[in-house]
């Protein structure tokens, strides 16, 4: 074989493993894209702004909380995209901010009120322990419960952030809602900025 042809052989080889490699690639992406999707965004850009929390949040708490479903309801009657319990849904309803006395605990199934619940709530936690991880925590256990962890030296050494969770579901939401974050930030934000 002459060494043209040689040097085309080669080339096609090269051509055609790159092909593979970006369609291998393109199908890995659109896999991950359909694990981790960004449904509701009017609702979800509408809130995030106007309760500063991070879009990328709200999506992972959305995406680890009811996979975007709706009408899930959990066995311990959480309810709607963001699975709010009705003692949190009454507290929050009450607030002086949302002043909705009025509301009712099955108007979670609207997607819109469930993210607008769902949001000012992690912005409420949040300003009460300044750390996503521990809002997290909070979200999953109870403001309650998080606070006697932060109180408890086996469980947090500063009082402001957990160096251990001792129940192990919360530890495990954690870090799936860590998982979603990193992921929705990477893949569909760039410095804050939307890229989607």
């Amino acid at each position: 074989m002459n060494s043209r042809k040689r040097t085309i052989i080669i080339i096609a080889i090269l051509l055609g493993s790159m092909l593979i490699s970006l369609i291998v690639n393109l199908t890995i992406t659109l896999v991950q894209k359909s694990s981790y999707p960004t449904k509701y965004e009017e609702f979800v850009s509408t809130y995030a702004s106007e309760y500063n929390v991070p879009e990328y949040i709200i999506y992972a708490v959305i995406n680890t909380e009811s996979g975007f479903d709706a009408n899930t309801k959990s066995s311990a009657g959480a309810l709607g995209l963001m699975q709010m319990i009705p003692n949190t849904f009454k507290f929050l309803a009450s607030d002086e901010h949302l002043n909705e006395e009025d509301a009712e605990f099955s108007d979670l199934a609207d997607p819109e009120t469930a993210i607008r619940y769902g949001t000012y709530y992690l912005r409420y936690l949040f300003d009460k322990f300044h750390k996503w991880n521990v809002v997290f925590a909070a979200y999953n256990a109870g403001e309650g419960q998080v606070s006697e962890w932060l109180d408890d030296f086996r469980y947090s050494t500063d009082g402001e952030t957990l160096k251990r969770i001792p129940l192990n579901e919360t530890k495990k939401y954690v870090k799936k809602v860590n998982k979603a974050v990193n992921y929705y930030k990477n893949t569909y934000y760039r410095n804050g900025v939307s890229v989607k």
